[in-house]
């Protein structure tokens, strides 16, 4: 028997004796009872997500490379291995091992700005409720317009946010204090400026202008003065979320599209635009990148499997996971909770969105409201 130790993984290849086989066991140590989200993938096994507390085996397992992800709350892992053809005689065991550590449990609290149309379709508001679903309430009452895209600044007391109410193909970003008083605009161009994003220190807000007649990511200061392109006009770039350590932005961009085969992906950049690195590539849509509190990880939503699911990585692009597995619910736009342990994101289809929250290994999923209205855009505020 042969033991290859990969940091807190362990993973064994053992040959047994049987009768003409292969198999391939998937062993989670260390859980107690607790259930993680498994990810395993191989010629046969094309995807299985599902969530474990125990283990996995696939019996008469084809040969090539097999891939296993475990992901927690507090442990995300991926390892490989090449499974042989199987034998003349006998059967040839695999073993993925997994070491789980004690994981901090997700207990949901705070409130969470968000997006509705609950007051017309021509009058989109931004409301605030508590996790529970308790204490909603209108804070953008606008009724010129739609208010979308609400973004908490890092200390709780500001919301940016997009809103039309000078013109329906007029966005702008603006900003109001947490109870929705205050309201000012930050930007004016005819352009379409949207996708706001604070950085840690609250001190400047990124956002998207179309003022070029190609979407660009802009940085302003917090009250709207120091506008200055940080995109390098080569293709359109979108969805700017920054790292907590304010240094590197990520974003969502089309520079590898081609006339026949459109493309987004997630891609990375110092702060100041330079240094561009290309962290998912996939044919299909990867977007809403969202870093997590302690800059290890990256929500973002794609389409690579028809509809449109959440997923987590490493923040250097590693470990690629799906979290929601409902193929014909689209689930999209995640944000991480304050103490990075739950995520909130939009989940429905149709005209019909509610905003829900889990944690962050992909379990305990549930509605904060169920309504038919069209609920998105959600902001957890810091606490």
């Amino acid at each position: 028997m042969r033991k290859i130790i990969l940091g807190s993984a362990l993973v064994v290849g053992m040959v047994l004796a049987g009768c003409g086989r292969n198999e391939v066991r998937l062993e989670l140590e260390g859980l107690n009872g607790r259930k993680v989200r498994v990810w395993v993938k191989s010629k046969v096994a094309v995807d299985t997500n599902v969530v474990v507390s125990g283990g996995m085996v696939f019996q008469n397992a084809e040969d090539g490379e097999w891939v296993a992800k475990v992901v927690t709350n507090n442990f995300l892992r991926e390892e490989r291995l090449i499974v042989k053809p199987k034998p003349f005689r006998g059967v040839r065991s695999y073993k993925f091992s997994f070491r789980i550590p004690p994981e901090p449990k997700f207990v949901p609290k705070g409130t969470i700005a968000f997006a509705t149309n609950r007051d017309g379709d021509k009058n989109w508001e931004i409301y605030e409720v508590k996790v529970d679903g308790t204490g909603l309430r209108n804070l953008s009452r606008c009724p010129e317009g739609s208010d979308i895209e609400p973004a908490w600044s890092p200390d709780g007391r500001k919301i940016a946010f997009v809103s039309d109410r000078n013109g329906f193909l007029n966005q702008d970003i603006y900003v109001m204090d947490a109870d929705g008083s205050n309201q000012v605009r930050l930007t004016y161009d005819e352009a379409k400026d949207y996708d706001p994003a604070w950085s840690p220190d609250g001190k400047k807000i990124a956002f998207v202008s179309e003022r070029t007649g190609k979407a660009q990511i802009y940085i302003m200061n917090a009250d709207g003065t120091g506008l200055r392109c940080i995109s390098d006009g080569t293709a359109s770039d979108r969805s700017p979320a920054w790292s907590p350590d304010g240094k590197k932005i990520a974003f969502v961009s089309d520079r590898y599209s081609t006339p026949q085969q459109g493309n987004d992906d997630i891609f990375v950049m110092n702060s100041d635009g330079t240094h561009i690195v290309r962290l998912t590539e996939d044919p299909e849509y990867d977007f809403a990148p969202q870093w997590s509190p302690d800059g290890k990880y990256i929500l973002f939503t794609s389409s690579r499997y028809g509809g449109q699911e959440i997923f987590i990585m490493k923040a250097d692009g590693s470990c690629k996971m799906r979290l929601t597995v409902t193929e014909d619910i689209y689930e999209w736009t995640p944000v991480w909770s304050p103490d990075g342990l739950g995520i909130a994101f939009a989940k429905g289809k149709g005209d019909d969105y509610d905003i829900c929250i889990m944690d962050r290994g992909g379990r305990e999923v549930r509605k904060v409201l169920d309504d038919p209205y069209e609920d998105r855009d959600p902001s957890w505020r810091p606490y």
